[in-house]
């Protein structure tokens, strides 16, 4: 009898320890990491995050990872590198596991700039309800904002997202570019369309003095350039170098944008100043050989016998670069 009490004694000790052993979290999500072969390392951890592994995401963080890793050359957390790869349900996980919403990477590069950049909604969303800051600069990145990221690419659900939380539009980067001058990189007009209305002036300049409406022209993006346009843009400012929008759009060839500055008051006879030459579109557009552009000048009223200061004319412009045909346009031959 005695036997038998102490084999049951011995029986419930050893349940009690294996039930003591198998309650412990940490030491659970040990074996379960063992057990799928991961190695408990900060890199593998960060590696986990880059594939979207929300399980074991999960158990490292049981088993008391240091949550706060980065990567060693680049500075990345597994926050910034969740929300680049667009894997919600980590990033929410890290959150709820309270990392820095607002840490930053070696550039000054926050989770926020990377969602953005790649147009990962929810994850855009969801940092900004946890208080991500939509104006942090960064600085090693041009001193771009998450506003300015998302603009480049184009991501106009997120710029539009970034706009209703407070992300400000007007803040200049280096080089005193704006978000929606980044936008016209991503030839987006939708993008473009929804900075335009959300600057409070589409013609501020960068350091070189071009605009909006420059950089539009200069890009060859005429759907670009008619929204600036239409809301606002300055016709006649010049950049650094004395050139106008119709000067831009007369040396590029485009017609279609030319006459649409042109009916918005667009000087056709202003001139700048290239090394004591008071130089015309019409001289600009005749030098380049842009037939339809000097058609259009030409009817527009330009006055074709303007000089540059050294006696020479539009026409003899076209002549000098071998445009017989367009000296003729300007000279109503043609």
């Amino acid at each position: 009898m005695k036997r038998k009490v102490l084999i049951a004694y011995i029986l419930c000790i050893l349940l009690v320890f294996c039930a003591s052993c198998t309650s412990d979290p940490k030491k659970t999500a040990l074996k379960e990491l063992e057990r799928r072969k991961i190695p408990f390392t900060e890199q593998k951890f960060l590696e986990k995050a880059f594939e979207g592994d929300t399980d074991a995401i999960k158990q490292f963080i049981i088993a008391g990872i240091n949550k706060n890793a980065r990567t060693a050359e680049d500075g990345y957390t597994a926050l910034m590198i969740a929300s680049q790869a667009g894997h919600f349900q980590i990033v929410k996980l890290l959150l709820d596991n309270g990392l820095d919403v607002n840490a930053v990477d070696n550039t000054g590069v926050t989770s926020l700039m990377r969602a953005a950049t790649f147009g990962h909604t929810d994850c855009v969303k969801e940092l900004l309800e946890r208080g991500a800051d939509a104006n942090v600069i960064a600085l090693g990145e041009k001193g771009m904002t998450a506003l300015m990221f998302a603009a480049t690419k184009g991501q106009t659900e997120v710029v539009k997202l970034l706009l209703e939380k407070g992300a400000n539009p007007d803040i200049r980067s280096d080089g005193g570019n704006q978000a929606l001058m980044f936008a016209q990189l991503s030839g987006n007009p939708e993008t473009v369309a929804l900075l335009t209305s959300a600057a409070s002036n589409v013609n501020t300049p960068n350091e070189k003095q071009i605009n909006a409406l420059h950089i539009a022209i200069k890009r060859h993006e005429p759907q670009q350039a008619a929204i600036l346009i239409t809301n606002g843009a300055n016709v006649n400012a010049s950049d650094e170098t004395g050139f106008t929008p119709l000067m831009l759009a007369c040396q590029e060839g485009d017609a279609v944008t030319a006459k649409l500055l042109i009916e918005h008051g667009a000087l056709v006879n202003a001139t700048y100043d290239n090394n004591g030459r008071a130089i015309t579109p019409l001289m600009i557009a005749a030098m380049k050989g842009h037939q339809q552009v000097v058609r259009l000048l030409v009817s527009m009223n330009a006055d074709t016998t303007i000089q540059d200061g050294k006696g020479v004319t539009a026409a003899v412009y076209a002549r000098y670069n071998g445009f017989e045909y367009i000296a003729r346009i300007i000279e109503g031959r043609d």
